[in-house]
């Protein structure tokens, strides 16, 4: 799908495009341009080898109106991120559990927009986009960790973001009486949550943390 809007037009990466798109998301500033480029080809060569590129996602990057790339967003089933996996492993998940857990969950790892076009409703745009693939994709909600230590990306995220877990609190995804939860109290991260499918709702508990609840399908074992 494509995106349109006055000036820009977001849509998947091309392959040749990789390379400008690696350099984008680095702005995020969790790898470098060379880390992310090796995992956009290596999506590539998942899609050409028969993988559903609609389950994976990948990178989608905003085009200014004179061709050039202006913002780019990686994002994917949240299991295919190191803390998704400690943390599902430690959640007391049955191994059915673990399989179909990243079905429900899209996670957004990456954004980066060109300096020159910040403040122009590149970040959003984007963010809708990942939030429209997911929805197709079928998961359940979407989810990404953004810092606290960049006054400009926390202003964004707070911005962009349905909610927020409030500073040094963590995120849990409620399982019948599991919890799968990040612990964010070193403050260094904050987290955003979307629901992507009707009826899956954000709560808080007595300490302030958020709880995602009716993530899981109805038909989700839990035994």
């Amino acid at each position: 799908m494509t995106l349109r809007s006055p000036e820009y037009v977001v849509r998947p990466v091309q392959p040749d495009e990789i390379d400008s798109a690696a350099e984008l998301l680095a702005l995020a500033g969790t790898q470098d341009a060379t880390a992310f480029s090796s995992i956009l080809h290596a999506f590539e060569d998942q899609v050409r080898a028969g993988a559903p590129k609609a389950y994976l996602m990948g990178a989608l990057v905003a085009v200014a109106p004179d061709g050039t790339l202006a913002g780019a967003a990686l994002a994917g089933p949240v299991a295919a991120s190191h803390w998704a996996k400690d943390v599902v492993r430690n959640a007391g998940l049955t191994a059915e559990q673990r399989e179909i857990f990243p079905e429900i969950l899209a996670e957004m790892t990456d954004l980066g927009v060109h300096p020159d076009h910040r403040r122009r409703g590149v970040g959003r745009q984007l963010v809708a986009e990942v939030h429209r693939w997911a929805g197709k994709a079928g998961y359940r909600g979407m989810v990404w960790f953004f810092p606290t230590y960049r006054a400009d990306a926390l202003a964004f995220h707070e911005a962009a973001a349905p909610v927020t877990t409030k500073p040094g609190k963590r995120i849990q995804f409620r399982v019948d009486d599991l919890d799968i939860a990040r612990d964010l109290s070193d403050g260094g991260l904050r987290a955003a949550f979307a629901p992507v499918r009707r009826g899956v709702k954000v709560g808080w508990d007595v300490e302030g943390n958020m709880i995602v609840v009716n993530l899981w399908p109805e038909t989700m074992p839990t035994t």
